[in-house]
């Protein structure tokens, strides 16, 4: 493996890395563009709100909003054309589907 090879490599894991929130993360930390919805949907403060899970596509976002857990699914290419939308799609599921709140930061 040649050096430029071995260094293109780990540049890509790297911008992989620090794009994937930690479970916890505020939400500004893990994705600002639900943070606008979020608040208008459930009135939570942002400091109360953080990020538990994405999905493999990257579509669907478990959030502790407030210390309930609610579910957020993207619509739309994410293009300038068409932005993408985040809706609060918990409803849909069964409470047994989606994770358990996080646990109140710093405990």
């Amino acid at each position: 493996m040649t050096r430029s090879t071995m260094i293109a490599g780990l540049l890509v894991v790297s911008t992989v890395a620090c794009a994937t929130p930690r479970s916890g993360a505020r939400l500004t930390e893990s994705n600002p563009n639900i943070q606008a919805q979020v608040e208008f949907d459930h009135g939570c403060a942002p400091e109360k709100v953080r990020f538990i899970r994405y999905d493999k596509s990257r579509v669907t976002a478990d959030l502790d909003v407030c210390g309930v857990v609610r579910r957020y699914k993207a619509f739309g290419t994410g293009s300038p054309g068409d932005a993408v939308t985040w809706l609060d799609v918990t409803t849909l599921y069964p409470a047994g589907a989606l994770p358990a709140p996080l646990p109140p930061p710093g405990k």
